[in-house]
């Protein structure tokens, strides 16, 4: 229990087997100005306390140690954002209304092509254009108006300068009428065959 303490040893008596370097004359001078310049770091040394520089860490970091940016520059940054806000939702407002132009087209377009497509089925539902065989008993201007009514989708066409209008009608003419038609077909040479030239 009551082990002895072994004696220290001295600085002439070092337990250390290998031999102490001679100092060199240069080195006497600088440990002298050493010591001469730093007396407190001495006498800590010989009192053997380990105690460390106090850091810099150590003190409180106030908002004065952090690089403030210039008001100036904040300011110039916050106006800058601002205004790039402002100009995206310029751009959204815009953007948006384009795209409610456009689906307002479409359905305007879609209406028109669904309203036309119903007049094209009803005609193609309705019973065969009436024919025309020319006999005696079969009165002209009624089968015109019959034909005008049952094309009467195809008004621009039967308005038109051409001969597309003619075309649609003359398959439902009859073999006698056919004659006469081949017959006004040359008559007229390279003249298109309007509707009003046929009727």
């Amino acid at each position: 229990m009551g082990r002895k303490k072994s004696p220290r040893y001295t600085e002439d008596e070092s337990p250390n087997l290998r031999p102490r370097p001679a100092p060199r004359p240069d080195d006497d001078n600088s440990e002298m100005n050493s010591q001469n310049a730093n007396p407190s770091s001495q006498t800590e040394l010989a009192a053997g306390v380990d105690q460390s520089p106090p850091s810099q860490s150590s003190q409180p970091a106030g908002p004065a140690s952090m690089p403030a940016a210039a008001p100036s520059t904040t300011d110039h940054i916050l106006s800058e954002l601002v205004r790039m806000m402002a100009v995206q939702q310029a751009a959204i407002q815009a953007s948006n209304l384009q795209m409610q132009t456009f689906m307002a087209q479409l359905a305007q377009f879609q209406s028109a092509m669904y309203e036309q497509q119903l007049r094209a089925n009803g005609q193609k539902q309705k019973a065969n254009p009436p024919r025309f065989y020319g006999r005696q008993d079969e009165d002209l201007e009624l089968w015109l108006f019959h034909i005008e009514a049952h094309f009467a989708v195809y008004a621009d066409l039967r308005e038109g300068n051409d001969s597309r209008f003619v075309d649609m009608v003359v398959p439902v003419l009859g073999t006698d009428v056919m004659s006469w038609y081949r017959e006004f077909k040359t008559s007229l040479g390279v003249t298109p065959r309007t509707w009003q030239l046929f009727k």
